[in-house]
């Protein structure tokens, strides 16, 4: 402690630590720091995400790159699933990766979020979805795709691409960085950036699109934005019933 991943097959054995509580690491990394010592390249490895993470990670500057991770309907799609409470999470770069059929919920970085920060990290990739899975797409991000608790997301940014050919009659909330904001808390988004580009291939319902956040269900608390820039594009909206997108947030 801290725990060093220095190469493709250490990041493996730390998600699979992650991913158990009967052997390794069984308290999800609470309490432990973790380190990446150097850049990851999966383009011939399989990736293993984190299902649940409580510890504190520096990436260092590195970057996870080159993931190809099909789903098939059975799983979020993420770096990280979960993040607990008083996880932070910093200097972490996620490059050129894609998750393929995914369930619900899906962000290149980290699927819930309810941590105390996640702090200069920055990803570049897709996520895509096809019309033959069973569940509806909820969800989705290039930072955290539902964020429930007070957090600070600081000088992140995501350029992401959305790919989604699905009838649904569940509005999804695609946000280029926080997906879903909901609870009443304060979220703030400080120096962040974001490219958006939503390519939507059949019909949806409500459709909630934010370059910073999706939509938002917060009543009580506030939500900060300061130094925030986003790009959106989005095509092929005639068939949804409903479109709200905003540069900073969709819906609120």
């Amino acid at each position: 402690n801290p725990y060093v991943i220095d190469s493709v097959s250490r990041w493996n054995d730390f998600a699979n630590d992650m991913n158990t509580t009967t052997s390794g690491i069984t308290n999800h990394g609470a309490g432990s720091y973790f380190v990446l010592a150097s850049d990851l390249d999966f383009s011939s490895s399989t990736f293993v995400r984190v299902n649940s993470f409580s510890g504190t990670f520096y990436g260092l500057g590195h970057t996870i790159k080159n993931i190809d991770l099909s789903l098939g309907d059975a799983a979020e799609g993420g770096v990280f699933i979960t993040l607990s409470k008083n996880v932070v999470l910093a200097d972490l770069n996620v490059s050129n990766s894609v998750f393929k059929d995914i369930k619900s919920n899906a962000s290149l970085l980290a699927v819930y979020f309810s941590g105390i920060g996640i702090f200069n990290c920055h990803t570049e990739g897709r996520i895509e979805r096809e019309n033959n899975l069973t569940s509806a797409i909820n969800n989705v991000s290039g930072i955290a795709a539902a964020v429930s608790v007070g957090a600070l997301i600081y000088r992140c940014s995501s350029d992401l691409s959305i790919k989604v050919n699905q009838k649904s009659n569940i509005g999804p909330f695609f946000g280029g960085i926080v997906g879903n904001a909901a609870g009443d808390y304060e979220l703030k988004l400080l120096n962040c950036y974001a490219n958006l580009k939503l390519l939507v291939f059949s019909s949806l319902a409500d459709c909630h699109i934010g370059c910073m956040i999706g939509a938002a269900g917060n009543k009580k608390g506030n939500i900060r934005f300061e130094n925030c820039v986003g790009y959106m594009f989005h095509s092929d909206t005639h068939n949804i019933p409903y479109v709200h997108s905003g540069a900073l947030m969709g819906f609120w």
